[in-house]
């Protein structure tokens, strides 16, 4: 990817395709400096009627459905950015939209392609006895309590805390630093501040993470 490109700034539309039927979206984003919206939807159009859409999950729902059922390239968002930047915002309202996995159709996030190496390990990692639809229909291992493989490992196995026993990052006070929002409310864990705002956990996490251009969030040492 050309470093100097990435450093242009330029205005990108942060855009999502809805299925009306199943409520799942997907979120893309689009240069619209260089090619309007409608050219982006035009392009997912034609692969989908084509049947070559690279998004699986999309093409077959969209095969299932029907075009009817589909809202194509909604825009969400105009920012005038880094290539970066606006990709940072994608990634943003996936998180805040919770698009990937089984409540969305994004897979990986964008500006990543991965290694023919990696892909292996993720096709290894998520076969077998790893893979959910194996169990399907088959008693599966009670791995709860002295069953579980983390047993007799040191430390604690509370999954707020860290095998140090340490306080996981999940587990501390957390401050909204919104001023027209509470009062910049100092919440007991990130979980809770998530829920008070009606946003995932991953996306405080982003903000208290440092990653964010203008923090929402941060975490308060405890003294």
């Amino acid at each position: 990817m050309n470093y100097k490109k990435m450093q242009e700034i330029n205005e990108y539309t942060i855009y999502a395709i809805n299925n009306t039927v199943l409520d799942k979206l997907y979120i893309g984003c689009a240069n619209t400096d260089k090619y309007c919206l409608g050219n982006r939807k035009a392009d997912h159009l034609y692969k989908l009627r084509n049947n070559t859409h690279p998004n699986s999950d999309l093409q077959k729902d969209y095969n299932q459905y029907g075009e009817e059922s589909f809202n194509i390239c909604i825009p969400l968002e105009i920012v005038n950015k880094t290539k970066k930047e606006a990709m940072t915002d994608e990634r943003f309202y996936m998180s805040i939209l919770q698009t990937k996995g089984n409540n969305g159709y994004n897979r990986i996030y964008p500006g990543y392609k991965l290694k023919e190496e990696t892909r292996e390990k993720i096709r290894k990692s998520n076969s077998g006895e790893n893979n959910h639809r194996y169990w399907e229909g088959k008693n599966r291992p009670d791995f709860s309590g002295k069953n579980h493989p983390c047993f007799n490992r040191t430390g604690s196995l509370n999954p707020m805390h860290g095998m140090s026993g340490s306080l996981s990052p999940t587990a501390k006070p957390t401050q909204c630093l919104q001023d027209n929002c509470c009062n910049k409310k100092i919440y007991g864990t990130r979980k809770e501040c998530a829920e008070a705002h009606d946003i995932t956990e991953q996306a405080v996490g982003y903000h208290t993470s440092g990653k964010a251009a203008n923090p929402k969030f941060e975490f308060v040492e405890n003294n």
